[in-house]
């Protein structure tokens, strides 16, 4: 795995501790500012025996799937840290609010779980961190993100596990380059939501065909979009060589499943948001499997790896999704600046924040690409799993590059170094 350079020299530290007055911890044990319980310094949410994190998600809005399994990958790391014996002497605790994708519920329950909680292992929708980021900043509150949005990267106290949305496509399509399945010249499509998820991705597309002499076709779609026959038709009139897709799962079905019916035999190359198992009980199956890539974050579910088959043994019995992976990984990397922090003898907010921070090889236990979260405004990992469809094996989605693919190269002239 490469090193970068240390950019992140805890700035937080110097951060004064803005609390929130008259917040109460549980049992009246933390009342803001800092005490000793042990050898550690606690504040809002550790208590001599418990840790207290929670997660504002969606149950029951238009991204329930996502919250849903993120909450259940969420829960399934903290059952497994808890039976290995907990953090610091102490159980993880975890408290679901469920906002339904509503920006002042967000907020509310916010206000509501900051006095009883030391870190927030799932905020769900970019509105709503947009909504509470502010605050929680004041409150040194580390919040993890499932969004790969740029504009997030500068902020101490939000977690991203993984590449953003630029650098997935940045490696998706040098990997096509890699595999011979993508030439300096050739034509590519990128087909994109005009929105947080789409307009970083497309940066990818357009850096890599200023690199490598590519023309590129663009093609924007609404997020509820479904059918995109209309796109296609163009790409193929464009004579695209490639097509890279940053949209939900149902538009990357549509796409790939009309290029095979119209003769576009190309390859699709999309990120985490775009694939769903669903997608394997479509007509477009068959197409899938020979023509889509996902350059993602995680390993396949199906992974040979002990990781992989561990997050399998947590759901006997029921899917697993993307979402459950990130939401495993989220905690998994919660834990590491949990234990730095308990190692650090500071177990409060800000504490844990600079434990954060501090992490330079963070993997999730090898779940996820390499992170290093002593940087800010780049992304914490250039890495990215290039993985491929397989219909007979969990999740649908099995392991192409072994040890993540980097495109060192172009993200390095990416970020001008």
């Amino acid at each position: 795995m490469h090193r970068r350079t240390r950019l992140f020299s805890v700035a937080v530290a110097a951060t004064t501790v803005i609390l929130v007055t008259g917040c109460g911890g549980r049992g009246g044990e933390t009342e803001g500012a800092a005490t000793t319980s042990g050898d550690v310094k606690v504040d809002f949410g550790v208590t001599d025996d418990t840790i207290h994190l929670a997660a504002l998600t969606d149950s029951t809005g238009p991204y329930a799937a996502l919250g849903s399994a993120a909450t259940q990958g969420n829960q399934a790391a903290i059952a497994a840290v808890n039976k290995a014996g907990g953090v610091c002497d102490r159980e993880l605790d975890l408290e679901v609010r469920d906002h339904g994708y509503n920006a002042q519920n967000a907020v509310a329950q916010y206000s509501q779980v900051a006095p009883d909680v030391v870190g927030l292992v799932q905020v769900v929708g970019g509105a709503m961190v947009s909504a509470i980021e502010g605050q929680a900043a004041a409150d040194d509150m580390l919040l993890m993100s499932p969004s790969g949005e740029p504009p997030l990267l500068n902020k101490p106290n939000v977690m991203l596990v993984g590449s953003t949305y630029d650098i997935e496509v940045i490696n998706g399509l040098s990997w096509l380059m890699s595999e011979g399945k993508l030439e300096a010249g050739d034509t590519i499509g990128h087909i994109y939501v005009d929105g947080g998820y789409g307009q970083p991705a497309l940066l990818g597309s357009k850096f890599m065909a200023e690199q490598h002499d590519l023309k590129l076709v663009e093609q924007a779609v609404e997020p509820t979009a479904t059918d995109l026959t209309s796109q296609v038709l163009a790409l193929k009139k464009a004579g695209v060589d490639a097509v890279a897709i940053s949209t939900g799962p149902a538009a990357v079905g549509s796409a790939v499943g009309v290029a095979a019916a119209q003769g576009l035999d190309v390859p699709f190359v999309t990120g985490m948001p775009g694939w769903s198992s669903a997608l394997l009980d479509t007509p477009a199956r068959d197409a899938l499997v020979k023509n889509l890539f996902v350059a993602q974050n995680f390993l396949a579910f199906a992974d040979d790896k002990e990781i992989a088959k561990d997050l399998r043994a947590e759901f006997p019995d029921a899917p697993i999704t993307i979402p459950t992976s990130l939401g495993y990984a989220a905690v998994r990397v919660f834990v590491e600046a949990l234990e730095q922090a308990c190692e650090n003898g500071d177990l409060t907010r800000q504490g844990l924040v600079e434990a954060f921070r501090s992490l330079e090889s963070s993997d999730s236990g090898g779940h996820s690409v390499e992170n290093d979260y002593t940087i800010l405004d780049k992304s914490p990992s250039r890495d990215s799993f290039v993985l491929g469809v397989d219909p007979d094996v969990d999740g649908g989605l099995t392991t192409l590059t072994k040890t993540p693919y980097t495109a060192d190269a172009d993200i390095a002239a990416y970020y001008k170094e």
